[in-house]
């Protein structure tokens, strides 16, 4: 893949500008720069209308922000706060998908839930999982094998077996 030099596409726009300045025709000005006449419509056009400035190279921005940063940091942490009940979910307990459904609803900016996780990250939350446990545990049974059952198939584990324990 061969880079663009944007400084010598510059130079190429001002140079046509100036052969134009020395009375030459738009035509002749893209032959010689190997440029479509059009190209060079387009750049004198600038040159007339905004000037030296319109011919410069900048720097590509990308895509605008759908959300400016600094409203969204001061007002969604105060939508945190007020929990998640408040906002019509059965649990106190926020969501990346709740997060942007309430973004939705309130700022009318969707949101994927991923990208939500990427800009509480960036207002210093940190997303934490849940941590699973079935439903029917028992940590009174769980304590109970762990200081009768655990201490005989530690012990006897150095011995080769054929059976499994699970």
């Amino acid at each position: 893949m061969i880079k663009k030099d944007f400084n010598a596409l510059e130079e190429r726009r001002l140079a046509a500008v100036e052969m134009q300045n020395n009375d030459i025709k738009p035509i002749d000005i893209a032959a010689s720069l190997n440029v479509s006449r059009q190209a060079v419509s387009v750049w004198l056009k600038k040159y007339k209308t905004i000037g030296k400035k319109g011919l410069l190279k900048r720097k590509a921005t990308g895509r605008p922000a759908k959300f400016n940063m600094i409203v969204f940091s001061k007002e969604l942490p105060q939508i945190l706060k007020k929990g998640a009940v408040e906002f019509g979910y059965t649990t106190d307990m926020w969501t990346t998908a709740n997060i942007s459904e309430v973004v939705w609803r309130k700022f009318g900016i969707k949101y994927h839930r991923d990208h939500i996780r990427k800009l509480l990250h960036k207002l210093g939350f940190s997303c934490q999982k849940p941590q699973k446990r079935a439903i029917e545990r028992d940590d009174r049974i769980i304590n109970n094998w762990v200081k009768t059952t655990w201490p005989y198939v530690k012990k006897n584990d150095k011995k080769p077996r054929n059976t499994c324990v699970c």
